[in-house]
């Protein structure tokens, strides 16, 4: 859809796709904002976010930065659906801090604005939607489903990563931040994991205290029952630059005698021959 090609007047225009599967339907909204002349510039064209729990607990904050420097800022907020769980407020000359309460509200997708003004002509209308899960939320996986890390001996590696998915029916979900318990067949401490946001992570293979094999471990999320095996293998280091191998000694002892050695002894063995034959008649 071209807004322009269609000559849609300034303003946020709302709608809704349902996908139907088999004893599935997921509402998608769609949120479309055309901006007119003199808007402000944000730091965020539209919003998502979402809550999840029996008690729909709340989601974080969102800060949206201005970045056109403006006098006279002022914010309002307006919902389409669910009543009044949209709000925001300024945080500073530049800012805007946007909350969520989804206290009271079903399970679904609600939609809402919130619009800004300044003493500069015109409007700015930030599009946002929030999803309300109840119960636990979807189950999540881990892609890849298991994970493999090498490094050499003496080594520290941010070496793989993974992502957490809540499958294509909760295709913008923000899952609730993860704690995950790394455990190895070893009793060692060398598998950590690093978050990177909320739904990406870093595995570290930390080889300084291994030997050069093959070590077995796992990454578990207990409040997502998700288990993630991992397969760390460490390589012994190269030798240096010019380094000989060492040779066994006892295998010279075992070494065929040369070509020139049997030549030699095959001709002392013909004169000691030649010496003992009886001189003719």
């Amino acid at each position: 859809m071209d807004p322009a090609s269609t000559c849609f007047p300034s303003g946020l225009y709302t709608g809704l796709v349902t996908l139907k599967g088999s004893g599935n339907t997921q509402i998608v909204p769609v949120l479309i904002d055309v901006p007119g002349p003199g808007v402000l510039q944000t730091g965020s064209s539209s919003l998502y976010s979402s809550a999840v729990g029996a008690g729909g607990a709340n989601p974080s904050q969102v800060l949206v930065k201005i970045s056109t420097p403006v006098t006279g800022l002022a914010v309002s907020t307006h919902t389409h659906t669910g009543g009044a769980w949209l709000r925001a407020v300024l945080a500073s000359s530049s800012s805007v801090s946007v909350t969520f309460d989804a206290a009271g509200l079903a399970e679904g997708v609600y939609t809402g604005v919130v619009t800004l003004t300044s003493d500069v002509p015109g409007m700015t209308q930030i599009p946002l939607a929030l999803q309300v899960i109840r119960g636990s939320g979807p189950r999540l996986t881990a892609n890849p489903s298991a994970v493999n890390i090498s490094t050499v001996a003496g080594q520290s590696i941010d070496g793989a990563a993974f992502s957490l998915d809540a499958g294509i029916m909760y295709y913008q979900f923000v899952p609730p931040p993860v704690q995950f318990v790394t455990s190895t067949s070893d009793g060692g401490n060398w598998l950590t994991v690093k978050t990177d946001d909320a739904s990406n992570f870093t595995v570290t293979l930390d080889a300084t205290n291994l030997a050069p094999g093959v070590y077995h471990g796992t990454i578990s999320a207990p409040s997502q029952i998700l288990t993630i095996p991992v397969t760390a293998t460490v390589y012994a280091p190269n030798p240096p630059v010019g380094a000989r191998p060492r040779s066994d000694p006892s295998s010279t002892q075992r070494q065929p005698p040369s070509t020139q050695s049997r030549l030699e002894r095959s001709s002392r063995s013909m004169d000691s021959t030649s010496a003992r034959k009886p001189p003719p008649d």
